[in-house]
């Protein structure tokens, strides 16, 4: 009732929405929800940008899609200590992408036949494309490799890498030059996916507890360079 009554008032608007603490909602509220959003789509055209704070990344996910169906009204996430980042969006001010530490690592071993990553944090698009960058190389040097994934920490990936033709093209295109692939670390249900996956591919797929790395190595024939 507000943003109409705003709208009606102003025309076209701009609207922040600040999900700290949001917990949830009761059936009743979604449903309410659902209904006011499809039966007034098209006022959709008077919202100009919408920022969302929120720490949650299915939210952070819904609203990647949401962006890229309604491409009327420009929507983006900010994290709970970027306030005054989205304020200055909603302003109409071009805000920069926030600048990111690389969440995958290259670490050093004695063969130039393995290639070893640990992962730190949660993997995005412009990760993916380094990693497989360094993977290219690799298959013009050595017809066939092994690689490691070190898990020191795990997030869901960016969504963006579900619809990157580049990735998708990357790692199709892997499988060919892989003999083992080590997962070393990672939740539980992580560990499960890979073994199903290996099952269905030319790859020799083994799972390790991240306590259990040295026998990874060993599985390998190889050893760390660098502690």
């Amino acid at each position: 009732a507000e943003l109409e009554a705003v709208r009606a008032e102003h025309g076209d608007l701009n609207v922040l929405i600040d999900l700290t603490g949001f917990s949830g909602m009761t059936a009743e509220a979604l449903i309410t929800d659902l209904r006011y959003g499809i039966t007034h789509l098209s006022e959709l055209k008077h919202y100009n940008r919408i920022a969302i704070i929120t720490d949650a990344d299915w939210i952070s996910a819904l609203v990647w899609i949401e962006n890229r169906i309604l491409r009327q009204t420009d929507m983006s996430c900010f994290e709970l200590d970027e306030m005054d980042v989205a304020k200055r969006f909603i302003a109409g001010e071009e805000v920069p992408e926030k600048a990111y530490e690389p969440s995958l690592l290259r670490l050093a071993s004695n063969r130039p036949d393995l290639i070893v990553f640990e992962l730190r944090d949660k993997v995005r698009t412009a990760d993916a494309h380094a990693m497989f960058g360094f993977l290219s190389a690799a298959y013009e040097m050595h017809e066939k490799i092994d690689l490691m994934i070190i898990i020191r920490d795990f997030a869901l990936p960016d969504l963006s890498m579900l619809f990157d033709a580049e990735t998708w093209k990357a790692k199709t295109g892997s499988f060919s030059h892989i003999n083992k692939y080590a997962v070393v670390g990672g939740p539980a249900y992580v560990m499960s996916a890979a073994q199903v996956i290996g099952s269905f591919l030319p790859v020799d797929v083994k799972t390790f507890p991240l306590e259990e790395m040295d026998d990874a190595w060993t599985w390998l024939g190889a050893r760390p360079l660098l502690a």
